[in-house]
């Protein structure tokens, strides 16, 4: 019997459960965005850690710049700004990794970096 492999997610599937992310991260709905993380993702952290530094932004703002299928994974390429509630912004670029884990699309790795910032004082967020 032949093996069938899961076709990567498409552009929508993959923009989509980014777009699904940061409007809970922008509407305060953590477990809900926690939850979009894969279990393998290699920069996961502590659900408390997630909140306390989520806590210092105020809204993001999503570019996707591009999708490029990987295999069984897409990658998404995006901008983002980091509006802070102290009133500064952080600028990030990179790619998240949309692949299928347990039947669900999930964020299953990332790498994302600050680009620049106009933050006066105060604390910069880790990358989104």
């Amino acid at each position: 019997m032949p093996v069938v492999s899961a076709a990567a997610p498409t552009y929508d599937e993959s923009v989509g459960i980014l777009q699904v992310y940061f409007l809970r991260l922008n509407t305060r709905q953590y477990p809900g965005a926690y939850r979009l993380y894969g279990a393998s993702l290699p920069q996961r952290q502590s659900y408390g850690a997630f909140v306390a530094n989520f806590g210092l932004v105020s809204r993001f703002d999503l570019a996707v710049l591009d999708t490029m299928p990987a295999g069984e994974e897409t990658v998404v390429h995006v901008a983002l700004v980091a509006r802070l509630v102290n009133g500064g912004s952080v600028y990030y670029g990179g790619y998240y990794v949309i692949g299928r884990e347990s039947g669900r699309f999930r964020i299953i790795n990332k790498n994302v970096v600050s680009t620049g910032n106009d933050v006066l004082e105060g604390d910069i967020p880790f990358a989104p």
